[in-house]
């Protein structure tokens, strides 16, 4: 699902140029690269440069599901691969087990990890 999710938006070119995450040859080593050069660029022509920080680590708890399911149709994911993301987001539950003890069902919203590797949150 990955390889065809991927190269169906870069064949579109549906991805942002300066997404360095989870891409093929946009490391975040080439991200400090970009970074580094536009700063020196900016003082080189003798602007001001304001930095701002944000710890993105739980921004995907905040997507909202059924925005980025509109947004991929819009961008032409859509029949049985739409069909497929949307189940996938809906209704996932998780537990945890120790030993013998094992928690209660809780929904989980966030299954992140994979939806980072299909990259659609750039999207969002």
């Amino acid at each position: 699902m990955y390889k065809r999710s991927y190269s169906f938006l870069h064949k579109n070119s549906l991805l942002y140029n300066y997404q360095f995450g989870f891409r093929k040859y946009h490391s975040t080593a080439l991200a400090l690269v970009e970074l580094t050069d536009s700063l020196y660029s900016h003082l080189d022509n003798h602007e001001t440069i304001i930095g701002m920080y944000f710890d993105l680590k739980k921004a995907f708890d905040t997507v909202d599901h059924e925005i980025l399911l509109t947004k991929l149709y819009n961008y032409g994911v859509r029949g049985p691969i739409n069909d497929w993301f949307r189940d996938y987001l809906t209704n996932r539950k998780q537990f945890v087990a120790i030993g013998e003890s094992v928690s209660g069902d809780t929904l989980w919203c966030a299954p992140r990890l994979c939806l980072e590797a299909f990259t659609v949150f750039d999207l969002c």
